[in-house]
């Protein structure tokens, strides 16, 4: 499985300087990922990046989670900024 990071921080548009909201928003997207994994048979890393903001990558296309293996850890860089470690990602094709 793969582990793939990403700083959530000011350059990322539904950015704010409070990391609680950020924390709570980040979650949410999470748990609409879940939610849309029950219903398709993956979803994938673009997903994520679309639902937070970041740019689609051809990485985060090729990436995607099935069964349920979404998994987010959420690490704080400093008082707003945090790093994203999304995985339980496997290889489309």
């Amino acid at each position: 499985m793969k582990r793939i990071e990403r700083v959530y921080d000011k350059d990322v548009p539904y950015w704010t300087n409070s990391r609680e909201a950020n924390v709570m928003f980040i979650q949410i997207v999470e748990n609409n990922l879940k939610s849309r994994l029950e219903h398709s048979s993956w979803v994938s890393l673009n997903d994520a990046f679309d639902g937070l903001g970041f740019p689609r990558t051809i990485e985060g296309q090729r990436f995607v989670w099935k069964k349920k293996n979404i998994s987010f850890t959420l690490i704080p860089i400093n008082e707003h900024d945090i790093k994203i470690i999304f995985e339980g990602l496997i290889p489309l094709f």
